[in-house]
């Protein structure tokens, strides 16, 4: 018996896809392809995003607070965190990284025995310790966060955001993020 070769059809009902999340993400490729200047369109598998795999990027957008945003992950972003000898992977340099923006110019934030506060509300405990035992600080932030610049963060306890490395430059927001699939 002859044994045929697999399927994209294949593929995604081993991986639980629906044909109509296929149709959707075609769908997001085309337009993203058709009208590129103003979408993009990304792939992401993380346990901090356990529900969602693709995202459309829309460009340009004004952004503010609760907006979940795209940005680029900078080398001065990440010397924050690797000091010297430390390496962490998981701050690859140049990646796109999606987070949601819970600072915006103007707000007051206050770190009380390793809890960050914006305008009195928690937005995240610092660990310590990464995932591969090395020890991780958290960020000097200023009292006010200034123009020009937002503090990013996820629900998720062990995100690593702007706890970590600090405050990201709304010039290197990418656009608004939507979650497709």
């Amino acid at each position: 018996m002859l044994k045929r070769a697999p399927t994209i059809l294949d593929w995604l009902d081993r991986h639980r896809w629906t044909h109509v999340g296929l149709m959707l993400f075609c769908g997001a490729i085309i337009t993203a392809g058709v009208i590129a200047p103003w979408y993009e369109v990304a792939a992401r598998m993380s346990g901090s995003w356990p529900h969602h795999n693709f995202f459309l990027i829309q460009k340009g957008q004004p952004v503010g607070r609760g907006d979940l945003v795209a940005f680029i992950m900078r080398r001065d972003y990440v010397e924050r965190v690797q000091p010297g000898h430390l390496h962490r992977d998981y701050a690859d340099v140049g990646n796109r990284w999606m987070k949601r923006i819970v600072g915006v110019p103007g707000d007051h934030i206050v770190i009380k025995e390793d809890e960050v506060y914006i305008n009195g509300q928690s937005v995240g405990r610092g660990f310590g310790i990464d995932r591969y035992g090395q020890r991780i600080d958290l960020a000097s932030l200023p009292e006010v966060i200034p123009e020009g610049e937002y503090y990013v963060a996820l629900p998720h306890p062990r995100s690593f955001d702007s706890r970590y490395y600090g405050l990201i430059r709304k010039a290197d927001i990418l656009g608004t993020v939507t979650p497709l699939i």
